[in-house]
């Protein structure tokens, strides 16, 4: 890496830094809870999914900026829970440790051949399935049905600017 260029990653520190602010000055990001943003985070996963089924690489940056942006508002709201919340770090932490976990054979010596072996690793490596939380309708079909425009989405804010 450059020493002029900064290291990846930094500009994530900076999302958490916006939402820090928008957290406590707008008053609208400020009354968000996690059942409120819930449908926002279903509605940016399908548009993530619309920009790769359609190739448009410049909206799947878009969007996934969109779903980040949710990973790290729903961190926010649960970090003001106090004790009983986790930041953005712990989030963070936790997939840092399951991918180092379901790895062995990158973070740990296992030897594997090929796409099989990394198959078998896994089946013995992942924990039992849950059962789905909900009964037979997943969650996201309700939260779809809930999700209303944000006050300043992108195309109903252009003229406001």
């Amino acid at each position: 890496m450059s020493e002029d260029r900064p290291a990846t990653g930094h500009r994530l520190l900076d999302l958490v830094r916006v939402m820090d602010v928008l957290r406590r000055r707008c008053p609208w990001d400020a009354e968000q809870t996690h059942e409120s943003l819930a449908g926002y985070l279903l509605q940016e996963a399908y548009e993530t999914i619309e920009a790769i089924e359609e190739g448009d690489h410049q909206a799947l940056r878009e969007e996934l900026g969109d779903v980040l942006l949710q990973v790290v508002f729903h961190a926010r709201v649960a970090e003001e829970r106090g004790a009983e919340g986790f930041t953005i770090d712990d989030v963070a932490g936790a997939i840092v440790d399951k991918l180092t976990r379901r790895h062995p054979h990158v973070f740990v010596e296992t030897a594997v051949e090929g796409t099989e072996d990394v198959r078998a690793n896994w089946e013995t490596i992942k924990p039992p399935s849950a059962p789905r939380r909900g009964g037979g309708t997943p969650p996201f079909w309700t939260a779809s049905r809930s999700a209303s425009p944000r006050p300043c989405s992108a195309t109903n804010c252009r003229n406001a600017r």
